[in-house]
């Protein structure tokens, strides 16, 4: 025998699956699709490294970039390594081309004021900033 209408039953159970689904979305859902978000985006890069990324954005791949590249590089850097960023920005960096870290250190390192263009100091600073690839 049946207690109810056909409306009521299905509202009923509807309000039984709903908090089943909501805990679906909290625990798995969410999650994969913060990861998958990050994967895509990381900001750790894009707001250490504005200028220089908008320096890059016109720069052929070949070559080395050009000099307005560097500059904004060593600026970047300077003001990462006084913000004590630097290690984070390199192991960020690190985790998509291996031995970089240390080139993004030694780059922060490099003498802001001394002589040369920020061309020469970063390069005298690690060689690997005279590679393309490494760009």
């Amino acid at each position: 025998m049946r207690s109810g209408t056909p409306r009521r039953e299905r509202l009923l159970a509807s309000s039984l699956v709903v908090p089943l689904l909501a805990f679906l979305g909290v625990s798995f859902v969410a999650p994969i699709a913060v990861m998958l978000s990050r994967s895509v985006y990381d900001p750790v890069v894009a707001d250490a490294l504005p200028e220089t990324l908008a320096q890059l954005a016109a720069w052929d791949g070949e070559n080395l970039p050009d000099d307005a590249a560097f500059a904004a590089a060593a600026a970047e850097l300077a003001r990462a390594e006084a913000r004590r960023t630097t290690g984070q920005l390199g192991g960020r960096i690190n985790r998509v081309e291996s031995g970089m870290r240390s080139v993004i250190v030694a780059g922060a390192r490099a003498p802001g004021d001394g002589p040369g263009s920020p061309r020469e100091r970063l390069i005298a600073a690690d060689p690997a900033w005279g590679d393309p690839a490494s760009w």
